[in-house]
């Protein structure tokens, strides 16, 4: 019974050590674009590793002629032939480091365009469990990582099979006892990886795991920094950035000790190799079973034998990170996105368009519970209409389905009678500007953060949708107006003038659908009013939804719906809302209150 469980656990390795080879192998579908640059790398990577060995048994050949007593005339001549192996050698060990890192990069380069597209169309939905620091660091170190494998392991492959082979043929060549006595100690090397695969693929994935999150809470400590110091949680961050780091440091150890007894044995294989043939050819020398001057080139083949499969063990050792680092970017590009186009052709453009929600149910995961129950309501042509709710009831969720980062779980949403589902993202997406609450600025020029709009805008557009916003005023207060640096999140901006730049953007996009998400939360009285009258500027000729909370805003719309637990509880004007002393009514008394 024991063996057989030990049996099904072998079996069990195994099949995952095929499946992680072949997760590492998958990464060569990926260089097609560069076939020719990666051959390139591997030929003169062979080149690069057997000139060595060809100037190095050329050495030991003209050693050996001379203590045997060759002429000058003959040395001399062996003594041109290794100046030019010499120079050789070099040109290519220049080429190998060159193309292959190019290659490499080019890729890298490749796998980041990549990643990045398959986020445009996985977020947010699938960031709503994910950590960002833990996305960076697979956009940034992951993929970093898969540079060992293509600059460094598709080549080595190649030349630790041709490279000792060659050799071996070779020392064949010279007595059959010399590669007999090699081989065993080469096959011992080659497999001393396969005894720790286990451990490594563990180990690898486990610092790579570590990495990722000590990664992800920095990167939440320094974005937060201003949160955790004003709430005086230093300590309790830095103790749990700690706890983090030692498990991280305890990962790297156990990694580390693992490959320090790895590495022990192979360099003990590799000497034990070397001094078998050392003896051997040095009786058969002795002898004369071999030519004294071939003595010396057989224990420098050796050496050179086992070299490129040190080197391949070198890359082995190095497969967990590598396969762990694999695993971690296909999840992202295999992942699949909340909404897929299924039509490609774009509808007509819509003048003012006629948004309709139809019995709309959805959740955020299949365990999870409904978000929405069958709504249904409507936004007419160049109506606005205000979402009203507690927190929770689905406001932004309605918002998020209207621009399709996520797809109805039932029922459907149109515009003037097109299912979204029906509409490719990017012609819904260019039909909708959105103005949110939490306003996100790129570490850049207020012109370049304003022209997101419309990126082909120029300078006189910019300024117009500024002033539309009431917010060229204070831009032209800025050092260096328009080219002023906003900072990281646009630090250099109070709350509402980032939102001014917000709805600058709208204006400067001038798109038939606005969605707005509380756009006036942090601004105050005064400025409020100057930007609701903005605001209904920007409301003109589109037809706009809102998320509101405050009353100024809920009651400036045409059509108010409350939603509640998922349900639209109520609709209809402010007046009749309050007539019907229900839940909107309460949440007005409420506010009125505070």
């Amino acid at each position: 019974m024991e063996t057989s469980k030990k049996n099904h656990r072998t079996e069990m390795d195994n099949t995952a050590f095929l499946a992680k080879f072949g997760r590492v192998m998958k990464l060569t579908l990926y260089i097609k674009n560069h076939y020719w640059l990666i051959g390139l790398s591997v030929l003169t990577g062979i080149f690069n590793k057997t000139l060595p060995v060809l100037s190095a048994a050329l050495v030991a050949y003209v050693v050996g002629t001379a203590a045997s007593g060759a002429t000058a005339e003959t040395i001399i001549g062996y003594l041109v032939v290794l100046g030019i192996v010499v120079l050789l050698r070099a040109l290519f060990e220049y080429l190998e480091m060159y193309i292959a890192h190019a290659a490499a990069f080019r890729m890298l380069h490749d796998f980041r365009m990549m990643i990045y597209r398959k986020l445009e169309q996985l977020c947010p939905a699938y960031m709503i469990d994910k950590k960002s620091g833990a996305v960076t660091s697979t956009v940034m170190d992951d993929v970093e990582q898969l540079e060992w494998f293509y600059a460094h392991t598709l080549g080595t492959f190649f030349i630790a099979v041709l490279v000792p082979a060659a050799i071996l043929i070779y020392m064949l060549s010279l007595h059959w006892l010399l590669p007999l006595v090699l081989i065993p100690w080469m096959v011992l090397t080659a497999v001393t990886h396969l005894w720790f695969r286990k451990k490594a693929d563990t180990q690898g994935r486990e610092v790579k795991e570590s990495l990722a999150e000590v990664n992800a809470e920095t990167i939440d400590g320094v974005q937060g920094l201003r949160e955790i110091i004003s709430f005086g949680q230093q300590s309790p961050y830095l103790s749990r950035l700690v706890g983090k780091t030692k498990r991280l440091n305890e990962a790297q150890v156990k990694d580390g000790k693992r490959l320090g007894l790895e590495q022990a044995l192979i360099k003990t294989f590799t000497a034990l190799g070397m001094l078998s043939v050392l003896i051997v050819s040095s009786q058969m020398a002795s002898s004369g079973v071999i030519h004294e001057s071939l003595y010396p080139v057989a224990v420098i083949l050796t050496v050179y034998a086992f070299n490129p499969l040190l080197e391949l063990m070198e890359m082995i050792t190095n497969f967990g990170l590598i396969s762990a680092s694999a695993d971690r970017v296909f999840s992202i590009l295999e992942a699949s996105p909340a909404a897929v186009d299924r039509v490609t052709e774009s509808p007509a453009r819509f003048s003012l368009p006629h948004i309709d929600y139809q019995k709309v149910s959805f959740r955020y995961q299949e365990k999870l519970p409904l978000v929405l129950d069958k709504i249904s309501f409507e936004v007419k042509p160049g109506e606005t209409v205000a979402l009203v709710g507690h927190s929770g009831a689905g406001k932004s969720t309605c918002i998020s389905l209207l621009l399709r980062f996520w797809e109805v779980t039932g029922g459907s949403i149109s515009i003037d009678g097109v299912d979204l589902r029906d509409m490719p993202q990017k012609a819904l997406r260019e039909t909708i500007s959105l103005v949110s609450q939490d306003v996100y600025l790129f570490n850049t020029t207020i012109r370049e953060n304003i022209s997101l709009g419309l990126p082909a805008a120029g300078d006189k557009d910019i300024e117009k949708a500024a002033r539309a916003a009431l917010a060229h005023d204070f831009i032209m207060e800025m050092p260096d107006g328009y080219d002023t640096i906003v900072g990281e999140r646009g630090a250099q901006l109070s709350g509402g003038q980032r939102q001014r730049i917000a709805i600058a953007r709208a204006f400067l996009k001038n798109s038939p659908i606005l969605l707005m998400d509380e756009a006036v939360s942090n601004l105050d009285t005064t400025n409020e009013q100057l930007l609701q009258i903005a605001i209904k500027n920007l409301q003109k000729n589109r037809t706009t939804l809102i998320i509101a909370h405050r009353l100024s805003t809920i009651m400036s719309a045409d059509r108010i719906v409350v939603l509640d637990n998922g349900y639209v509880a109520e609709s209809g004007s402010h007046q009749e809302l309050i007539a019907k002393d229900g839940i909107y009514a309460r949440l007005v008394a409420i506010q009125a209150s505070a």
